[in-house]
């Protein structure tokens, strides 16, 4: 089998320049965008993406973006999520990504 080290690294502000601590030998990143957030937050999410993608020089890096909370009401659907992040994700030349919703995260790191 292979050997599988995940880090869970908060979204606050004091803690985003932290993130680049994570990423020295990382293969993959693996980004958790709640689905029941407002269109904001998830533009929020993605700017965020895009500022370390940008600050750290990883668009070389699978990237899987996991959809979560889709069991609840009024949610983003992962081809909405998808759409929201595709096009400045291929701008900034990240040719390795991927959604899964997160109920089948069991694919997405198969994916990987």
């Amino acid at each position: 089998g292979k050997e599988i080290s995940l880090w869970d690294i908060g979204g606050k502000s004091q803690i985003i320049n932290l993130w680049k601590h994570y990423i020295t030998d990382s293969k993959a990143i693996i980004w958790i965008v709640d689905s029941s957030e407002d269109l904001n937050q998830i533009l929020l999410s993605k700017e965020t993406l895009l500022d370390f993608i940008d600050k750290n020089d990883i668009s070389r890096l699978p990237i899987l973006i996991l959809p979560s909370k889709m069991d609840k009401d009024n949610v983003k659907t992962t081809s909405e999520i998808r759409n929201i992040f595709d096009e400045d994700l291929k701008k900034r030349k990240v040719k390795n990504v991927n959604y899964f919703p997160s109920s089948n995260i069991k694919d997405g790191i198969i994916w990987i």
